[in-house]
């Protein structure tokens, strides 16, 4: 195996270049000189990647003032907090073994290390080498900062040149090892505390794009902010900015955490129900935080917009899925941790978190504020939301619209016996949707609402396996859960009207099956939305053979309401032959002018 900081001839490669033990010595003179020629010497190469050979030259000044004049014994910024000892020992990693480590970090080989052999801890995600450069010359700054020496480097202050600088951050955060634990059959790159102080200022130097925050944040929250902020008092702003900004690394390290079973402290996992955010996409979570941080403080406004691609969106709405269930602000919700933050302050980065991570969903609200107007046109429908009424429609819509988040937390909630807000689970039998398939089934939700207004260009759905499931499963689960009448679930006040309930209960069995056309009759749209509340019945009582109190009552409920219906509709078709034999006697027939009958007005039944 490599290190990224050099090679021993043994199988596993480390430099030993006897800096820790040799640690007393602040100015270490030729002791590190020799170790860095050493380490040099001993790091083969792969013989053909010359990437860290390009910026060597610019390294020169600072082996000479670590060679000859040592670490300062006090600097500026993060390095401060660490003895001169740790940092000389991790300056002269750096610096010793610049090469192999920048080779190592823009590797763009996706199965072998720069000797040429096969990768481990290959999921972590690296710097694509076009953006070598920016790597380098963080590197050049880590190392001049450690020194507490040298002219500062000219960072290049371009979007891509940050982004690499922090993902370089991100990569050696996992990859540096100090101790043998967290990595057996290794031997650890350096000493805990000489980590400890590269990866502090390696973050000091990648996540430059959090310094006006911080400024921001030395001022204190504004009086008056904006959007879901301005729900909160000042005083849960500052502290929730606070946790946010003083502790970002740690939280985009957490959210974007790449290894399967232990946290970003080396100790196991806890709370593995939740579903994380894939490391690939650290830039668009690190982007909405500090969008959140922004809003909290009530900053300026950003000079670049947010990533509108959706591969963005759908990273901050899963940062904000993830930290909904993650951040504790009480004892009793996560038992033996200390809380995050107070009650106030979790509800406001909450609020603003899934604000950001809605990018999706404002496009219909801004629809139904539109079509909420007295003087709005009707909409043209398509599909069976255009058997229902206006109000029906409008009311089902602004459920969903307004209510999208939690709805989508409860139809994907990874608890087992906690709601979302934190009280034990109610309608245990019922068929939750698997959190990994979030995202597909918020894509549901949102095609349900814009059919539910009836404009705007529909979005094509993900036509995979797993999101054709996952939309099925929502629709069945809500089916049952979605509450119309106080009988349906007695001592909780119903979701919505009657009319509304079914409207959103057949768009969302419509969704589900795929149809997208088709006008379907009232009464079939009805009999749909009850036929897939049944199913979702049927599947509890074979699962468990037999039904609760309130599920019997629901059945019976059903079961009425396809009566009346099946009822009404024969009253209808009796009234129209009726009035069809009259037209017969007293009507001359009117031939090939007389408008054909419409299609799907048979009677539709259940079975």
């Amino acid at each position: 195996m490599i290190t990224p900081f050099g090679t021993t001839p043994t199988t596993e490669m480390a430099i030993s270049d006897g800096s820790k033990a040799n640690a007393g010595n602040i100015g270490l003179g030729n002791l590190i000189s020799k170790a860095m020629g050493s380490s040099m010497m001993s790091s083969k190469g792969d013989g053909s990647n010359k990437l860290g050979d390009v910026y060597d030259h610019a390294w020169g000044p600072l082996q000479n003032l670590l060679g000859f004049s040592g670490v300062a014994k006090s600097c500026a910024g993060v390095a401060d907090q660490y003895t001169p000892e740790a940092r000389a020992e991790a300056c002269a990693k750096i610096v010793g073994n610049h090469c192999n480590l920048l080779k190592d970090i823009c590797n763009p080989r996706p199965t072998l290390n720069i000797d040429g052999t096969s990768l481990t801890q290959t999921e972590l995600i690296r710097v694509d080498a076009s953006f070598s450069q920016y790597v380098d010359e963080g590197l050049r700054e880590a190392a001049r900062r450690l020194l507490g020496r040298g002219q500062p480097t000219i960072l290049h202050p371009s979007p891509e040149a940050q982004e690499a600088r922090a993902a370089c951050a991100r990569y050696l955060y996992y990859r540096i090892q100090s101790t043998p634990g967290q990595k057996p059959g290794r031997s650890p790159d350096m000493g805990e505390e000489a980590a400890a102080a590269m990866k502090a200022v390696l973050v000091e130097v990648g996540f430059t794009s959090w310094e006006p925050l911080k400024t921001l944040l030395s001022r204190g929250a504004a009086e008056e902010v904006v959007g879901a902020a301005a729900s909160f008092s000042k005083a849960a702003r500052l502290e929730a900015a606070g946790k946010l900004v003083g502790n970002h690394f740690n939280l985009l390290q957490d959210v974007c955490n790449p290894r399967g079973g232990t946290n970003i402290d080396d100790v196991p996992l806890t709370q593995t129900e939740l579903i994380r955010v894939s490391a690939q996409h650290a830039a668009h979570v690190d982007e909405g935080l500090r969008e959140v941080a922004r809003r909290l403080l009530r900053g300026p406004q950003p000079t670049v917009a947010l990533n509108p691609s959706p591969q963005a969106v759908e990273a901050r709405a899963a940062c904000a899925r993830y930290l909904y269930f993650r951040i504790q602000s009480r004892d009793e919700q996560k038992e033996g941790r200390k809380p995050d933050m107070s009650e106030a302050a979790a509800a406001a980065m909450k609020a603003v978190l899934i604000e950001v991570g809605s990018c999706a969903w404002q496009p219909l609200k801004e629809l139904l504020s539109a079509f909420r107007e007295p003087c709005a046109l009707e909409s043209s429908f398509e599909g069976v939301a255009a058997d229902f009424s206006k109000a029906a429609r409008v009311e089902a819509a602004g459920k969903l619209v307004g209510n999208h988040f939690n709805l989508l937390q409860d139809v994907c909630n990874p608890r087992g016996s906690l709601n979302i807000d934190d009280v034990p689970l109610t309608q245990t039998e019922l068929i939750r949707v698997s959190a990994a398939s979030a995202r597909y089934v918020d894509e549901g939700l949102r095609e349900v609402a814009r059919r539910l207004l009836g404009r705007s260009k529909p979005d094509s759905l993900s036509s995979t396996k797993e999101a054709e499931e996952a939309r099925a499963a929502c629709a069945r689960y809500l089916a049952t859960r979605i509450q119309s009448a106080e009988a349906h679930k007695p001592g909780r006040t119903p979701d919505m009207g009657e009319e509304a309930a079914a409207v959103m209960k057949a768009v969302l069995n419509e969704v589900a099956s795929g149809a997208s056309k088709p006008r379907v009759d009232v009464h079939c749209a009805h009999s749909n939305a009850l036929a897939a509340g049944l199913e979702s019945l049927a599947l509890q009582l074979r699962a468990t053979g037999e039904l609760t109190q309130g599920q019997a009552n629901e059945f019976g409920a059903m079961m009425t309401d396809v009566a009346n219906r099946e009822s009404d509709r024969d009253s209808i078709v009796r009234r129209r032959n009726s009035i069809d034999s009259r037209r017969s006697r007293t009507e001359p027939d009117l031939g090939s002018l007389r408008a054909p009958e419409q299609k799907g007005s048979g009677m539709c039944t259940l079975l």
